[in-house]
């Protein structure tokens, strides 16, 4: 008896350690899960309600050992993306002044008269150009790092921020209003199911605060859902550091 109980016993800490449903710290569980790729700071997670991207720190500790986070690598590719933002920028700078030197050879033999506006022209759309670049970057850093939504968000994907308008203050000659809005992609979040009882039940439990003596099942909405957030900002560059104050609407 003790012989078929022991075998019984292996048998089921090798079906445990080859079980393919996977707990997060979060008490998400994933069903049929395996681990199809990562990065510095996060795993990709295939299972049977489809694909999830998850922070590393989410794993549980046997897999936390097998896939640590690397915090240098995850530095090094931030570092890399802004150098090739700041790139593109350059480069699109370097276009535009080509642009500029091709205009004003053209305008060379125009009387003074008539060379002045354009000269104006020019300068004005030179501070637009440099002012959107700015306004860009800065309103990219915002969400990024200071919008509370991102930063309380457990999974965030793509985050892309387009200006719809940006005009000179009148009176100033590099204070600028700026209207835009930015798109977030986020995962979406683990929900309670109560199936057994009726919504008005599940209410006077979470009035009187005992709702988790309810039986419940997690509902784990695993497509990334998105996130549109309306903004207004003022960028002043009249200041030695230029400052960008934003509004959400």
């Amino acid at each position: 008896m003790k012989t078929f109980a022991c075998i019984l016993s292996l048998f089921i800490l090798h079906n445990l350690a080859y079980a393919t449903d996977l707990t997060l710290t979060d008490g998400r569980v994933l069903k049929d899960a395996a681990i199809i790729s990562q990065t510095p700071l996060t795993v990709t997670i295939q299972h049977a309600a489809g694909l999830s991207s998850v922070t590393k720190a989410m794993l549980p500790p046997e897999l936390k050992a097998k896939y640590p986070a690397d915090e240098t690598a995850a530095r090094i590719y931030e570092e890399k993306n802004q150098q090739a933002r700041l790139k593109g920028n350059e480069l699109e700078e370097a276009e535009y002044q080509r642009a500029l030197k091709v205009k004003a050879e053209r305008e060379k033999s125009a009387k003074f008269n008539e060379r002045a506006p354009f000269e104006e022209e020019a300068t004005q759309r030179d501070r637009l150009y440099r002012a959107k670049s700015e306004v860009q970057i800065r309103a990219e850093k915002y969400f990024e790092t200071e919008y509370e939504f991102v930063t309380n968000a457990k999974n965030i994907g793509r985050i892309k921020v387009a200006i719809s308008d940006l005009s000179l203050i009148e009176g100033w000659s590099n204070r600028w209003t700026v209207r835009g809005k930015c798109e977030v992609e986020y995962n979406g979040e683990v929900v309670r199911v109560y199936p057994h009882y009726s919504p008005e039940t599940v209410q006077e439990h979470a009035k009187a605060g005992t709702q988790k003596d309810l039986d419940y099942t997690p509902y784990d909405t695993t497509q990334y859902s998105t996130k549109t957030q309306d903004f207004s900002a003022i960028y002043n560059a009249e200041i030695d550091t230029p400052t960008f104050e934003v509004v959400l609407h």
